[in-house]
């Protein structure tokens, strides 16, 4: 019998046999019944030009090219989290996955209700996460005990935290709507720094030079980067100062908002490339984020300063 489920759609291995990562939210790997119903479903729903199985019963071509492989059926790349009753909660996890640093696409929910399958999807989320991700090796992975503890611990506090400082809940919506527009939108990037902006920033005093949104992300995300666990990655911009990577990542910014054409090779080039720029902003989004369900007070005051 095939139980309410959401398909997920970019692990490529489980570390254990399964995780609990919600109370009676279990990811695991698929059982034939339910590869087949996926399978069943694939094709009405799928965006791009390769075949609608390919991404989960074939090994891709390494970046040198070539051609895929096809998996042996027991490595089948079908995961999904099995749960009975409501699938409101997978909202929820998709929200803490969203803010977690490996994150999961949840990408089809099937249910069963008085014997009638159905299922049902996010059609913007999911053509962009299929057009793009496997492009950028951002697509099957394997998930890891770290990974489920944290998606589990975001979880927790997601559905715990006090709302009244930081509606973290509610910026883990927004950075998941992100996911609904192109990565190669310019949109999607001033969207990020428009989150960024108004976690850290206040608005600036006209006659203070030292007030500046720019002067304030510098300092604000100094002092936050030596607080958290994990650091904000700086090692793609071959060791730059990161006060010196936000002054260019406010000159991409301003690029954009303006109607510019930015120019990686010449006035951007400490950034390498738009995508290295959006991993950025997006993850210190993320960064911030999680560390709101920590110390929102320290957040709020830090906005205000």
């Amino acid at each position: 019998m095939v139980e309410n489920f959401v398909f997920v759609m970019n692990v490529s291995s489980l570390e254990s046999e399964e995780f609990t990562l919600a109370p009676g939210h279990i990811l695991r790997r698929a059982n034939p019944e339910e590869i087949e119903r996926i399978r069943s479903i694939l094709p009405q729903i799928h965006f791009g030009p390769t075949p609608s199985r390919l991404h989960w019963e074939y090994e891709p071509p390494s970046l040198g090219g070539g051609p895929y492989q096809p998996l042996t059926q027991e490595k089948f790349r079908y995961f999904v989290i099995a749960f009975d009753g409501s699938s409101q909660e997978a909202g929820v996890i998709q929200r803490a996955a969203d803010i977690s640093i490996r994150e999961i696409e949840l990408g089809l929910t099937v249910t069963t209700m008085n014997g009638a399958q159905g299922w049902v999807i996010t059609p913007g989320r999911l053509f962009h996460f299929l057009s793009s991700e496997p492009m950028y090796g951002q697509f099957c992975k394997p998930f890891s005990e770290r990974d489920a503890a944290e998606v589990s611990s975001i979880y927790s506090r997601l559905k715990d935290h006090d709302k009244a400082l930081v509606d973290v809940d509610q910026l883990a919506s927004q950075i998941g709507q992100m996911k609904e527009m192109s990565r190669w939108s310019p949109l999607a990037v001033l969207g990020y720094f428009a989150i960024l902006e108004a976690l850290l920033t206040h608005l600036p005093k006209p006659l203070d030079p030292y007030d500046s949104i720019t002067r304030q992300i510098k300092k604000k995300l100094t002092l936050l980067d030596n607080r958290w666990s994990t650091r904000i990655d700086y090692s793609p911009f071959g060791g730059a100062e990161p006060e010196k990577v936000w002054e260019k990542m406010y000159s991409y910014r301003s690029a954009l908002a303006h109607g510019a054409k930015p120019n990686f090779e010449r006035d951007l080039k400490l950034l390498r490339s738009p995508d290295h720029a959006l991993s950025l902003v997006k993850e210190t989004v993320k960064s911030i984020a999680r560390f709101a369900l920590v110390d929102p007070r320290l957040l709020e005051d830090l906005k205000n300063c």
